[in-house]
């Protein structure tokens, strides 16, 4: 089972944060009292509980036998999940007064049932003492260090073993998204310094910087959105949400991958700081609150990613142009509706709901698709324009090469928002183009025709 007193403190965090301020001032008083309060500012019927299977079937083994719920957690937490899963026959927990963990849970079970008189299924460090007064000791979702320890000291039965803590950190940090990021080597695409190894250099420093910063991010947003991703067919899988990745070392991590991002782009510039700063603020108020806004959770997205082209520009000293600008305000902005599209409709049909921490109804994904597919077109539109620009003829010899990119351009957009409608998209747009071997058809396409319209000469001479 999930760690329910983080289970309290995340809902907390995530829908009432003085709440859950005033609830830690009861600390003064004792855990014991802290697990009371916080108890006491939600509802236990909205926390979603993980219940481990081997522990499950083992319940189902013993029917014949009392079977007793013996938790730290308070006994209002203690009353809810008896009643959901109707196995025990009553529960011992903390109650305010006595934090029961440890020794005193020890204490508590063999003044009950006599020493060696019970069996107990732990998974934590602090289950030592009681599993040295058991008669059988049964270990469940436990590091295989736990297991060893337990095993020198006496004989036990390790029911599973609980996820690599390394590798369900990994998977937190979602790596897979940090292609996302190369969007700050645009600008290096657009003013031609590719081979300019110092300015390479440094979009590989701000590239660095913002897969650290992004990944930090994935794991706030996955500690706030723990109860939403449980209730969610792909998201439940996630190591947070799965309870492979306890919330204290996702934080110390998130804290950890803030901290060298700042200090990776200190080394570039100052305003490569301060460009990262405003995606850090957008992005937490985004991650806090702004997804839960319609239009304006877009808007962020979109706003997310063409500050990662600033701050490109801003580490390689190069102009961004407006039109560059507009570009990816509007393909960035229908990129998010494609996400936000997939996430409603793909709830919808599995729960007939919609996400909790979204601001969405049933009628809107209409409105959603079309926003998107206006924001597609826009940025076609944009770019043919540019192709006729004074700009284009000073960065380009032969401008009109560009033409053949909008026929390219419009099949990318519009066949990714034609699966997006067939509900056959990716849930993540970034993983289905990652995946989708036509994108890299197209990219190879893009930039053929964007290199020789700089210098035509080089192919045909």
């Amino acid at each position: 089972m999930s760690d329910t007193l983080w289970d309290i403190i995340l809902l907390l965090a995530g829908r009432s944060p003085f709440a859950l301020f005033t609830a830690f001032l009861s600390i003064l008083k004792g855990k014991a009292q802290l697990k009371a309060r916080l108890a006491e500012e939600v509802d236990p019927a909205e926390l979603t509980f993980l219940w481990n299977p081997a522990v499950i079937s083992l319940l189902h083994e013993n029917s014949s036998r009392e079977r007793f719920l013996v938790t730290g957690a308070d006994e209002r937490i203690a009353r809810e999940v008896c009643r959901r899963l109707s196995l025990f026959d009553g529960f011992i927990a903390s109650d305010g007064k006595t934090n029961l963990t440890g020794v005193r849970k020890a204490t508590r079970l063999a003044s009950m049932f006599g020493e060696k008189g019970f069996d107990y299924v732990g998974n934590e460090w602090t289950d030592f003492p009681v599993w040295s007064q058991a008669r059988v000791a049964y270990l469940a979702n436990v590091s295989r260090g736990l297991a060893t320890r337990v095993k020198r000291a006496r004989a036990a039965n390790v029911l599973n073993y609980r996820t690599r803590r390394l590798n369900a950190l990994f998977r937190g940090l979602r790596p897979h998204q940090w292609v996302k990021n190369l969007i700050v080597f645009v600008p290096l695409l657009t003013a031609h310094l590719i081979t300019d190894i110092a300015a390479l250099t440094a979009c590989l420093i701000v590239f660095a910087a913002f897969c650290m910063a992004a990944s930090a991010f994935y794991l706030f947003n996955d500690l706030l959105d723990v109860h939403a991703d449980r209730n969610h067919t792909a998201k439940r899988k996630r190591p947070i949400a799965a309870a492979e990745l306890n919330p204290p070392t996702a934080i110390v991590a998130g804290g950890f991958l803030f901290a060298c991002a700042f200090a990776t782009t200190a080394t570039i510039n100052l305003w490569t700081s301060v460009v990262l700063a405003i995606y850090v603020t957008l992005n937490l108020a985004y991650t806090v609150k702004v997804k839960q806004l319609p239009i304006l959770d877009v808007l962020s997205l979109g706003g997310l990613y063409t500050i990662r082209i600033i701050a490109g520009a801003t580490a390689t000293l190069t102009a961004v142009s407006s039109w560059l600008l507009a570009f990816s305000v509007f393909i960035f902005l229908s990129l998010g509706l494609v996400k936000r599209y997939t996430e409603l409709s793909s709830t919808k049909l599995e729960t007939g709901a919609y996400i909790s921490r979204r601001g969405y109804r049933a009628e809107d994904l209409g409105f959603v698709a079309m926003m998107g597919i206006s924001c597609a077109f826009s940025a076609l539109l944009v770019f043919a324009l540019y192709i006729n620009s004074e700009m284009a003829e000073q960065i380009y010899k032969r401008p009109e090469f560009l033409w053949p990119i909008v026929p390219a351009l419009f099949y990318g957009v519009s066949r990714i928002w034609l699966i997006t409608l067939r509900g056959e998209l990716h849930h993540d747009p970034v993983v289905f183009v990652v995946r989708d071997p036509a994108s890299y058809v197209l990219a190879v396409y893009i930039g053929f025709f964007l290199w020789i319209s700089r210098d035509p000469l080089q192919i045909f001479i």
